[in-house]
C-alpha cells in the first residue's frame, strides 16, 4: 500500500501537459519552398531556416510549451533537465 501510495505521488508530479498535441504550433509560413528549386536547394533552405528560428531563441526565456518532436512521431522523450515527459501519439 506504501508503495502505490509514493507511486501516485509521483504520477501527480509529472507533467502532462504534453500528452498528445502541442498547445502552440510552430509556424512554417515564413519558410520559403520552390518547385523550382533542386532538391538540395531545399533542404539547404530548410537548413538556414531552422538555423534561424533556433538563432531567434537566444537570450529569450526557455518555452516550456515548445515541442521538440513533430506532433506526429510516436515516441516518448524524457526531459530530465525540465522533469517532465513529452509523448505523442
Amino acid at each position: 500500500m506504501q508503495l502505490r501510495k509514493k507511486a501516485l505521488e509521483k504520477l501527480a508530479k509529472i507533467n502532462v501537459k504534453k500528452l498528445d498535441i502541442p498547445d502552440k504550433w510552430r509556424d512554417y509560413s515564413k519558410m520559403v519552398i520552390s518547385s523550382n528549386d533542386t532538391l538540395y536547394d531545399q533542404m539547404k533552405n530548410i537548413s538556414v531556416w531552422e538555423y534561424n528560428e533556433e538563432f531567434k531563441k537566444i537570450g529569450k526565456p526557455v518555452d516550456k510549451a515548445e515541442w521538440h518532436m513533430y506532433p506526429h512521431t510516436i515516441k516518448c522523450l524524457l526531459f530530465s533537465n525540465r522533469k517532465r515527459d513529452c509523448i505523442s501519439s
